[in-house]
């Protein structure tokens, strides 16, 4: 069975404004705009519609880029697993969650597209019963100058929202 799903909730975080939430922004923006301007952005799904103990075949998780930094012409994006509990609405750089690192990187060019991250592990976890607090997309390196906009949720614009498509036995 496969599902298509999109996120409950998303949001940016951005050092430059650390106690500004981003909960309703149209575009969500990962890497760094200056030495002190970084963004981060955060997911979250509702899987309940999988049934305990299903076996997940596949599962990836695509963001659309709308928006760019000319340079790096490729810009190494990972997905990190969040680890504590956080709200849309509320979260803001000053409150974000920890992550953990799943050796998960995409190089994302320029092109403006969809780009996609394999999350089968991850989702497994979750459906076996681990607390599913989301996920994050962080610039690898976030000394590197560069950034990446996603459209969120929220954007009106034709590209489509951010995905998860699972595929799973029960």
């Amino acid at each position: 069975m496969t599902i298509n799903l999109t996120p409950v909730a998303d949001t940016c975080i951005y050092s430059a404004a650390p106690a500004t939430n981003y909960g309703a922004a149209p575009t969500l923006y990962v890497g760094s705009q200056s030495a002190s301007a970084t963004g981060r952005a955060l997911f979250r799904f509702d899987l309940s519609m999988i049934p305990g103990g299903a076996t997940v075949l596949s599962a990836r998780f695509q963001a659309y880029l709308v928006q760019t930094s000319s340079s790096p012409a490729i810009l190494d994006v990972e997905l990190k697993r969040i680890d504590a509990p956080w709200q849309e609405m509320v979260v803001a750089w000053n409150t974000q969650p920890g992550y953990t690192g799943a050796n998960n990187v995409m190089g994302v060019g320029t092109a403006l597209a969809y780009y996609g991250w394999d999350v089968t592990g991850l989702v497994q976890t979750w459906a076996s019963g681990a607390p599913n607090r989301g996920l994050a997309l962080l610039s690898k390196n976030e000394s590197i100058l560069g950034w990446r906009g996603f459209a969120s949720k929220e954007s009106v614009s034709p590209p489509g929202p951010p995905r998860l498509m699972v595929t799973y036995r029960p």
